[in-house]
């Protein structure tokens, strides 16, 4: 298995492209690399409990151009709605969502379609992420350390924790070039009570 930064193992076994977060191996773009927002990116979140990245665009964390047209077509068009459709629905939305990524039947190569169910994968993972108040690129930066669902995140209660997981991520981020986009403990623990307080989902 891939280890990822800070020792851990990649949830899905996948390494990080050097440019962004984890993507296919079929010239997507990754995710660039910015400055640490002072927003609703930084933990807080709208009335309604989306916070800013989980309601902006599907491309924002969907690194295939190709895929995102075709998931905003069906109104897939936000982490938030994409979460909904691929964790919410079980299988079924997760074969859709394979389905409209390309992975075809018949058609599209066994390899091509594992690659393309990983994608989904990881993509779900970033919009779960985001929900809890990390941009896109942070929530890659999650990633590289090990965590992948909110509620991977949501087990970080204690301030020496969250202290710990905050030099983790900077770690991470000095890794991928991503000078001042490392939370500070004060926002990774913003983001650790917004993830115990968010719907879970199993995808």
């Amino acid at each position: 298995m891939v280890q990822s930064v800070g020792g851990q193992p990649s949830y899905y076994g996948y390494a990080p492209t050097q440019n962004g977060a984890p993507v296919a191996q079929t010239g997507a773009p990754g995710y660039a690399a910015s400055a640490y927002q002072t927003d609703a990116y930084s933990g807080a979140s709208y009335s309604n409990g989306v916070s800013m990245a989980a309601s902006g665009s599907i491309s924002s964390i969907v690194g295939d151009p190709q895929a995102a047209s075709r998931f905003s077509l069906f109104m897939i068009n936000s982490p938030e709605r994409l979460l909904k459709v691929g964790g919410g629905m079980g299988v079924v939305g997760r074969a859709f969502l394979n389905l409209l990524a390309g992975a075809t039947p018949i058609f599209t190569p066994a390899a091509q379609r594992a690659q393309i169910s990983q994608n989904v994968r990881i993509w779900l993972s970033s919009a779960d992420l985001v929900r809890t108040g990390p941009a896109p690129a942070q929530a890659a930066l999650l990633q590289d350390v090990g965590i992948w669902r909110a509620q991977d995140l949501a087990v970080y209660g204690n301030p020496a924790d969250q202290a710990v997981l905050a030099q983790r991520l900077a770690g991470a981020a000095a890794a991928r070039g991503m000078v001042g986009a490392a939370p500070t403990p004060q926002q990774v623990g913003m983001w650790v009570i917004s993830a115990q307080q968010v719907p879970k989902y199993s995808y």
